[in-house]
């Protein structure tokens, strides 16, 4: 039973391993919030 802990531990670990891997991955830059604000009122008041 302890072994069988052990390994369940192990692929957990994995998972959040991977799930990291994939998060980097897809990762895209950030823009500071009053950035795309000012540029979503900028184009507001364009249209």
């Amino acid at each position: 039973m302890k072994e069988y802990r052990l390994l369940i531990e192990h692929l957990e670990d994995l998972e959040d391993i991977l799930e990291m891997d994939a998060a980097v991955k897809t990762e895209t830059e950030s823009r500071p919030y009053q950035e795309i604000r000012a540029e979503l009122e900028k184009e507001e008041r364009n249209a």
